[in-house]
């Protein structure tokens, strides 16, 4: 990680968690042209040297900055992979670039500059070989779904955990603890504080994988830090249970994949019935997250709730056990 975060306001941060499959993508194109260390398993690596190899050339911008036409707003819904290609395919030019462009003129690669100078042809290169090279994360995005949801009930306990520095250098195996800032291996960092709402979003990739995306330090503030960090990639932890060491798929769980990973957990969790409190406990989800999750399940038939004195017992019924039987066992 090329940014040392300053963790002294951690306490008064949100953490969200989102699913946005276009910086898996994304990260795949920029690491096989050399931008960043991306850990792709063997097949993987082969094949998107592949795809991207013929636009290399037109890529050599990503080196340096990743433009905010291939950006994502953080703040706004997740968009797929086909949404913002769209999009980036019709990008206006950036001035901002062209500005930086000319103030580092003579620190650019001529091959740099006229990506700068002709943005509709960078804009065409990263369309197709982002394209090409999806196909990667299209196979397996799906095929994560258990694994995203466990992030996301991950990232949804972190709200308030006394341990929540240790749990975030955890989602970077690339960084280390030091007093109170999370510290980027790389020689050359930037400084960053956390926002008061920092989004979190797994992509598919190997442990040197990472990425911060920044907004500029307010402007009439006393500048301490380079920005603001307002979000945070990190590798999926427990790729290595959907691929074998190569990046070939292994055999698929019916069960989380029909129902989804949480959802799973809560009808296996059920062997004997148990209170709400009982079941969240039993599946590490939050008492509010665990309701929302057997309401889901409830509708569908394979539990049911009943009260039984003073608390509401949960257990499943013929159809869940039937389900359980056919996929889950």
């Amino acid at each position: 990680m090329f940014v040392d975060v300053d963790l002294r306001n951690l306490h008064e941060v949100e953490f969200v968690f989102a699913r946005r499959p276009f910086a898996s993508a994304l990260l795949h194109v920029a690491g096989t042209a050399g931008a960043m260390p991306v850990g792709m398993p063997g097949v993987w690596r082969q094949e998107l040297h592949r795809l991207v190899r013929p636009h290399i050339p037109h890529l050599q911008l990503l080196r340096y900055v990743v433009p905010e036409s291939l950006s994502e707003d953080i703040y706004t819904a997740p968009l797929s992979i086909d949404e913002k290609l769209r999009q980036i395919a019709d990008a206006p030019v950036d001035p901002h670039l062209l500005g930086a462009a000319h103030h580092f003129a003579e620190k650019l690669p001529l091959g740099v500059r006229q990506m700068i100078d002709n943005q509709p042809r960078f804009h065409q290169a990263a369309v197709r070989s982002i394209r090409d090279s999806s196909s990667v994360t299209r196979e397996f995005w799906p095929r994560a779904a258990t694994l995203l949801d466990h992030e996301e009930r991950r990232v949804d306990l972190m709200r308030g955990a006394p341990d929540s520095a240790a749990i975030l250098a955890g989602l970077l195996p690339t960084t280390r603890l030091d007093g109170d800032w999370l510290r980027g291996m790389s020689g050359t960092r930037i400084k960053a504080r956390l926002a008061r709402r920092v989004e979190l979003f797994p992509v598919l990739a190997g442990a040197p994988a990472s990425l911060v995306v920044m907004e500029p330090w307010p402007a009439g503030s006393p500048q301490t830090h380079e920005g603001i960090a307002v979000a945070i990639g990190y590798p999926l932890p427990g790729l290595s249970t959907l691929i074998d060491e190569t990046g070939h798929a292994l055999p698929e769980r019916p069960l989380e994949t029909l129902v989804g990973s949480i959802r799973s957990s809560v009808l296996t969790a059920l062997d004997r019935p148990l209170g709400m409190g009982e079941l969240a406990k039993a599946v590490q989800l939050t008492p509010s997250r665990a309701t929302y999750h057997v309401e889901q399940l409830e509708r569908t038939g394979v539990i049911v709730r009943q009260r039984q004195g003073n608390r509401v017992v949960v257990e499943r019924t013929a159809r869940g056990e039937s389900l359980l039987n056919l996929f889950g066992r």
